[in-house]
């Protein structure tokens, strides 16, 4: 082969190389910090838009759950919630407005099906 394929060769290996240890640090710091950030007695209940950069939030701390407001500038108190007001799914959040991109693709590839029928 001629050298300067050789050449080639080993500089796309060893970018390849590169790429993969920077994936696998991220991956291992990322971890790290999951990990520290995991909060045992805090939850996010259920959180919906209200506006752009403005939304509402519940939350469960130890056993008392709260409503608060989150914007850009800061954090708002709102109320205390009974818990018999709050239905809460175990171990499930939901955010308003976060669907599975295959709901999104879905959809798409219904309103795809009902232009060529036109």
């Amino acid at each position: 082969m001629p050298r300067p394929i050789i050449e080639i060769t080993l500089l796309l290996l060893a970018f390849i190389a590169v790429l993969w240890l920077a994936q696998y640090a991220s991956k291992k710091i990322a971890g790290a910090q999951l990990g520290k950030q995991k909060a045992k007695t805090m939850s996010l209940i259920e959180a919906i838009y209200v506006s752009p950069g403005k939304m509402l939030q519940i939350i469960q701390v130890g056993e008392k759950y709260f409503l608060i407001a989150v914007y850009k500038e800061g954090i708002t108190f709102l109320t205390e919630l009974d818990a018999e007001d709050v239905k809460h799914k175990a171990g499930q959040t939901e955010i308003a407005g976060n669907y599975p991109f295959a709901d999104y693709f879905t959809k798409l590839k219904e309103k795809a099906g009902r232009k060529d029928e036109k």
